[in-house]
């Protein structure tokens, strides 16, 4: 039978350093793209923000396309995205 003294674990400290979060959200972005001829062509086009928060106050957004058919590079971007804000948030500030 677990004890409660099984159930806490020991976790970082983290009254010591700012804590720091990455947040993944959908947010489509509105595009506009100049034409021939002087037009413009607005166009909505789905994506992800990656949102670095310290303390909960937002302070870096990074906007990624990721539409139905996400080309490998788009993937690729996301992937790297990601990875760098697992980093970031182990980091100390």
């Amino acid at each position: 039978m677990a004890t409660d003294e099984d159930n806490h674990r020991e976790g970082p400290d983290i009254t010591a350093e700012p804590l720091r979060a990455a947040l993944l959200v959908p947010r489509s972005q509105r595009l506009l793209l100049d034409l021939d001829g002087g037009h413009t062509l607005a166009m909505v086009y789905p994506g992800l923000s990656l949102l670095r928060t310290v303390e909960g106050r937002v302070i870096e957004e990074l906007w990624l396309p990721q539409g139905e058919d996400a080309s490998d590079t788009d993937d690729e971007v996301l992937i790297a995205a990601l990875r760098d804000a697992v980093l970031w948030t182990a980091q100390k500030s």
